[in-house]
């Protein structure tokens, strides 16, 4: 076979030797997605072929490499990858010792998902919710003792994981978001806040925010679906020194083949778990959902905003609100338990709540969380 030669960093990898354009048009291929987009003169979506591949220079995101190296394998070629990682080799005893000195709580099927983590340097979670991802990823902070990030999309997530973690292990855990900058070797972070950071033109703000990042060994991404967006992705591509990087998540895929641009920055899946399984073997009770079917209000059509749409059809449809009441009532009255899911949206959680309890739920009955 062919030798390829590929330059590795924790970004982005960069194919040094010369290729036919056949051969380029392939790696490009598998660098790519569908995504879809409105076209203003069909006023209809229509789907664009887009790359993450710079086929003039021949470099792609370092998380692509395990399918760059297969593309090239299956035509002829056999690649050799030159890191510039000068991380210290990993010590397996150094590590475990430092775990059991913890005495985590884990489950059987975590101790899988953490020997994933040792056994890659980066890599996708999909576990489904109630896997118990935060028990995961706190194992994978003990193990590397690295500074690292968590990311996060929202106040709320950062506060309760910098908790959690913090329970777990007896050790401060930094935040920075909502107007907070107390990071430390392991910090939680909200997404808009760095990213805030990094695009800021006050000069004392850009470096702080940059600094920190560039000082991340670790990175580990909570939600990790929502990386698609330029928020997300401008921030995993600004840790130039995180070497190891992982992303948890219930929804990793989507059919539209954007799942391309998480493995851009995380790596391939590496541990699954799915919530039919932990159903099966008794780690989750399994759910009866209730999804009232309600038309859509005036004023909604395929091109309405996210905001808009959320607002008229989610949260401030009185539709919903009465269908999804009468139910837990119904519910309520046969002894059985129910959780009525708000979203991330507070005040309509305490209106369903007082809902509840003005249509005679008894006020000790029913909580908000």
């Amino acid at each position: 076979m062919k030798k390829v030669y590929i330059e590795k960093n924790n970004i982005s990898s960069k194919i040094l030797s010369p290729l036919k354009k056949e051969t380029i048009d392939e790696i490009e291929d598998c660098c790519s997605y569908l995504q879809e987009v409105y076209d203003p003169a069909s006023f209809s979506k229509k789907e664009k072929y887009i790359t993450i591949f710079n086929k003039y220079d021949k470099t792609f995101p370092t998380g692509l490499i395990d399918r760059v190296i297969t593309r090239l394998f299956n035509l002829g070629y056999k690649a050799i990858v030159k890191s510039d990682n000068t991380d210290k080799k990993i010590n397996i005893d150094s590590m475990m010792k430092r775990f059991k000195d913890f005495k985590l709580p884990v489950r059987d099927y975590q101790i899988e998902g953490i020997m994933a983590g040792i056994e890659n340097d980066r890599g996708l979670f999909n576990w489904a919710t109630g896997g118990g991802k935060t028990v995961l990823f706190t194992s994978i902070l003990l193990l590397y003792d690295e500074v690292s990030l968590i990311l996060v999309n929202r106040k709320e997530l950062m506060i309760q994981i910098a908790s959690e973690i913090s329970k777990i292990t007896g050790r401060r855990v930094g935040m920075i978001g909502d107007g907070v900058w107390e990071p430390n070797k392991w910090t939680v972070a909200i997404v808009n806040s760095l990213s805030k950071g990094i695009n800021s033109e006050e000069e004392g703000i850009n470096y702080r925010t940059k600094n920190f990042l560039s000082k991340i060994k670790l990175f580990i991404g909570d939600e990790i679906h929502h990386l698609g967006s330029n928020t997300w992705v401008q921030i995993a591509s600004s840790l130039t020194n995180a070497s190891k990087r992982f992303g948890f998540s219930g929804t990793c895929f989507h059919p539209d083949s954007e799942d391309v641009l998480l493995t851009a920055h995380t790596g391939e899946i590496i541990s699954e778990i799915s919530a039919n399984w932990l159903v099966k073997n008794g780690w989750l009770a399994e759910p009866n959902i209730y999804m009232p079917v309600i038309k859509p209000p005036k004023g909604l059509s395929i091109v309405s905003g996210w905001h808009d749409t959320r607002k008229k059809l989610m949260f401030g449809n009185k539709n919903i609100d009465e269908s999804g009441i009468k139910f837990v009532l119904s519910m309520y009255n046969k002894g059985i338990s129910c959780i009525y899911f708000s979203g991330n949206d507070i005040p309509y959680g305490k209106r369903i709540q007082n809902a509840l309890i003005d249509s005679g739920v008894s006020p000790r009955d029913v909580s908000f969380m």
